[in-house]
Formats: structure tokens, sequence, C-alpha cells
């Protein structure tokens, strides 16, 4: 265990670079919603608290002087060597964001008050591709979408649905035909894609809805979710490395530094919040986060 009750946002996404892992999140309760990012080194880790007066839901990007993270009402920010804001002209919270080349940018998210989803793409400014859909977008990878009840792949700009009635949470995949959603509502959801039809893999050991996905080229596949979920996927089904760690719970996983990081904090709880943060295969301990410089 890294650390139960850090800081005053639950952390939601997580990406790396070589250097250091990014950690963004927000206050989700309070009358003072703020977006923070947490920067951990292999030494050392500190916060910059209210980056965004919005929480941020969701980070990606091509190197250390390329990504973008998004949030609440539209927000959007891009580090190129310094912060800028590019909000997306919506009141949505965006809550997947992913990078590719050539400047390419693909953003989703929704309106959880009416249940309309919406994706939008920056080539240099941002441009609606699909407005109302019925049922929120939650995240992108690669060109692939999911979100509650449905599921798209990307080509060019044209969205072709790819049959799915479940609430997907996160896709990613150890290739572009070889991808894992997770997600679910009161019970796990756990799908893969080989190219013809979604798979539903089992879930035993899983207890409770997954909200986070992690995989590369040749890698294991692990899942993050509700009430300290931790596992990866192995020959025999579902391996659980020490369980539970925490009864927070995750909404991300990602690897980085020999170690499986998993986010989350008190999501469902009212009033101020804290981030969770846990690890496998690291032996830090982690009591508190100092401001960043």
């Amino acid at each position: 265990m890294v650390g139960d009750t850090l800081g005053n946002a639950v952390l939601l996404g997580a990406w790396s670079t070589e250097q250091e892992m990014l950690l963004v999140g927000g206050d989700l309760g309070s009358e003072t919603p703020h977006g923070d990012l947490v920067r951990i080194t292999p030494n050392s880790a500190c916060v910059e608290e209210a980056l965004t007066e919005h929480p941020l839901w969701w980070i990606h990007g091509l190197s250390d002087q390329d990504w973008w993270a998004v949030g609440e009402e539209g927000t959007a920010v891009h580090w190129d060597g310094e912060f800028t804001r590019l909000d997306i002209p919506t009141t949505a919270t965006l809550y997947g964001v992913f990078a590719a080349a050539n400047d390419s940018v693909w953003a989703v998210g929704g309106h959880s008050d009416t249940g309309r989803g919406e994706v939008w793409h920056w080539d240099g400014e941002w441009t609606l591709i699909k407005g109302d859909i019925p049922g929120q977008t939650f995240k992108v990878w690669q060109d692939w979408i999911v979100g509650d009840g449905q599921a798209w792949r990307i080509s060019g700009e044209t969205l072709i649905p790819v049959p799915t009635s479940a609430r997907l949470v996160t896709v990613r995949g150890r290739s572009a035909e070889d991808v894992y959603a997770v997600g679910g509502q009161g019970n796990p959801t756990v799908l893969r894609h080989q190219g013809q039809e979604w798979e539903e893999l089992g879930v035993q050991k899983l207890n409770g809805p997954v909200s986070g996905v992690w995989t590369a080229p040749g890698e294991t596949v692990w899942v993050a979710g509700n009430y300290g979920v931790m596992a990866q996927l192995g020959d025999d089904g579902w391996e659980i490395p020490s369980f539970p760690l925490t009864s927070q719970h995750f909404h991300a996983v990602w690897q980085w530094d020999g170690a499986m990081w998993f986010v989350g904090g008190n999501l469902f709880e009212r009033g101020e919040n804290h981030g969770t943060l846990a690890c496998h295969g690291c032996e830090r301990e982690l009591s508190a986060l100092d401001a960043c410089e």
C-alpha cells in the first residue's frame, strides 16, 4: 500500500513518461471543486493543487512535452512546456482523452443529468464529431470509444458502431485487434474484442464494477475497480495479488517504474474527497503530498 487518504482530491487518471508518472483528479464533493495534478518520480511525489477550477478526469500524451488532461465543464489542458487552457465549448464532463499523432486529439464525455454523450476532435481547434448520443461516452483509446451501452471504432472522423449493451467505462488493448473493455453496473463486466464481436470474459473474484484496465503489446491485462479490486488476467482466470488492500474505489490502473499503480479514492462519498494510491511490485510508502515547487 502506498497511501489510502492522500490530499484533497480523488485520483481518476494516470499516464507516464520514463521520468515521471502523472495523476489527475479533483474534489468532486465540495462547494469549491478543483482539479489537481500529482507528479511522481522514483524519488519524490508532489501535487499541483487547484491546477484547474474543475475536476480533471483523464490524461494522455505523446511525450513529456506533449500531453493533455480533460475534465468537467469542458475543461481541457495542454502541456507543451507550459500549461495552455484549450477548453472545449461544452458543459459536458469530459471523462476521456487520447492524444494521437499529427496534432490529433480525441475527447469524450457527456451529461450526467440527461445521460447524453459527446465526442470531440482536436486538429488545431475542437470540432464536435457526434453529440446528443443516447448514453454517455467514457473513454477513448487509439480508434476505440466506449460508453454507456455503446462502443465505436473511429475511421477518419466517422464513428462505426460495435454493438454492445454493456456499460463500458474504460478501453485499452494489446493491439487495435486485441482490445479489452471493462465496466459494469452493480456487477463487473470485462469484454474482449479480437476483430469480430465482443466476447464476455469470466469475472469470478472481481467483487463489483470494474473501472480501469491496462495492457500493452505482449503484456498482462490488469484491472481495477470498486472496493479495492486489483487483479491480473492469468491462464486460469483472475489472479488477485492481495485483496483487499483498501475499501476505497479504484478508477484507473497504470504500469510505471516496474510496478502496477492503482488510483482512486472515496469516489462515492459526499463532502471532502481524498485520493487512494496503491501499487503492486513496489515497496514505497506515501503518507502525504507536498506542493510541487
